[in-house]
């Protein structure tokens, strides 16, 4: 089973209309790596993404994440 991943997400700005788009900054909390995102795709980019960042985290070697 996978280890859970944790996220801060900070949304600045959310446009209005019939496709609203969201501004914001995505923190993952295994690397402290800030990452700007623009829109629903940048998001799910940042998220999708998290787990191979995850891995070369000292972050997590220092918790004792075998990876």
């Amino acid at each position: 089973m996978d280890r859970p991943e944790y996220f801060i997400l900070r949304v600045y700005r959310r446009g209005s209309g019939d496709a609203p788009e969201l501004e914001g900054v995505v923190e993952v909390i295994a690397t402290l790596e800030k990452q700007p995102f623009a829109g629903m795709d940048g998001l799910w980019a940042i998220l999708r993404d998290s787990s191979v960042a995850r891995q070369r985290s000292p972050v997590a070697k220092r918790a004792g994440d075998p990876s």
